[in-house]
């Protein structure tokens, strides 16, 4: 639950107004539909946090998502605990985080 709410959060913001907000935009608005198709398709796997089998599901295609987009990505697993997703993207010459 706490990844979509966080996956939510995060498109939320792609949608915020500030300097960036106009080219932001015009990408939201060309990838409207894959958006919505990636979110119904993330969606559409069980999030139960004792079901191991569908949130390591969950957690594979949030990480392919990522990795897509460009971002490395590590799946932190413990035994018998579910796994937590790290990425990150380096922006060479970027001065803060958004």
């Amino acid at each position: 639950m706490f990844v979509r709410i966080l996956l939510a959060v995060s498109l939320f913001f792609l949608c915020v107004t500030d300097t960036l907000a106009d080219p932001i935009n015009q990408w939201r608005q060309s990838h409207e539909q894959q958006i919505v198709d990636q979110f119904a398709e993330l969606l559409s796997i069980p999030n139960v946090a004792a079901d191991t089998t569908n949130i390591r599901k969950n957690a594979d295609h949030i990480s392919q998502l990522m990795k897509d987009a460009g971002m490395s990505v590590e799946l932190l697993e413990l035994e018998g605990s579910n796994p937590v997703i790290f990425a990150e993207k380096n922006t060479p010459g970027a001065t803060k985080t958004r």
